[in-house]
């Protein structure tokens, strides 16, 4: 810390099941970096382990759980926001934001592999973690379309060659990072469920902070489907008109509700 790393990373850190261990760990990073990032390398939801005497946040493999089990078809919408949902409650506001998200590590198959290689999907789960309370983090390679299986296949070399990457792919994360970064709802604001149609396998979300309120909404299955979104509460008024931040297409607020057509394996960002 003291040579200019911002953090440390500590792998499987409840094997050292010591609280004053930790505690001790934490001062004396602290000491040298008041601001310096603390994250357990924890696979179950354990708010034990984060706090004024354990870690700033957890690396959070059970929100890729639920995003990858959403997507291929495991969980329902409803349960997929019940647990996501569930994520958000156990731990204190602050740990919430500072717990890692990312979609694939060096110890899981890679996010195009367990989607099946469906571009399409991949995308959607790029948009739900981009979308989500907390610290999105992309494991080298998933960016530009690069498989693998469980390890050590998923740790293969990045492929420099660019003709070998999923431009499309690249710019659409990319497209993500910007919005991400531009928008100060997707980074700190609250986390509220719209949404969970079990029927129709579509999920709803709003992140807001203040006078910034942004819809993320998701079509996870093979057909296309029209909706509509509950928005009344959120202080959308019949007529507002929101934009898609990712695509083309403006939607129009009738009543208390907006009336959406999402296409197969589809997402929106509305703002």
């Amino acid at each position: 810390i003291e040579q200019g790393a911002d953090g440390w990373r500590l792998d499987v850190p409840n094997e050292i099941d010591d609280d004053e261990f930790w505690a001790e760990f934490r001062q004396v990073v602290r000491k040298a970096n008041p601001e310096a990032y603390l994250l357990g390398e924890i696979w179950e939801p354990e708010p034990r382990w984060v706090g004024d005497d354990h870690f700033d946040g957890l690396m959070n493999y059970p929100a890729r759980e639920a995003i990858l089990y959403f997507l291929t078809n495991k969980w329902s919408a409803s349960l997929f926001m019940d647990r996501i949902s569930r994520l958000f409650s156990i731990y204190p506001r602050e740990n919430v934001y500072a717990n890692f998200l990312s979609l694939g590590t060096h110890d899981t198959e890679r996010v195009l592999t367990v989607l099946g290689e469906d571009q399409k999907k991949v995308k959607l789960a790029f948009l739900i973690q981009f979308s989500l309370p907390g610290c999105p983090s992309i494991y080298y390679g998933d960016e530009i379309g690069l498989d693998g299986g469980k390890d050590p296949e998923c740790r293969k070399a990045f492929p420099w060659d660019k003709a070998d990457w999923d431009g499309d792919l690249r710019s659409y994360v990319q497209k993500l990072v910007f919005l991400r970064k531009s928008s100060t709802a997707l980074r700190r604001g609250n986390f509220t469920k719209i949404l969970s149609d079990d029927s129709r396998n579509c999920a709803a979300f709003a992140r807001t902070l203040g006078q910034e309120k942004i819809l993320v909404v998701v079509n996870a299955s093979s057909t296309k489907r029209t909706i509509r979104l509950p928005v009344g509460e959120l202080g959308f008024e019949d007529g507002y008109i929101l934009h898609n931040l990712i695509g083309e297409g403006d939607f129009i607020v009738s009543g208390a509700d907006l009336p959406l057509a999402l296409p197969a394996r589809g997402g929106l960002l509305l703002k």
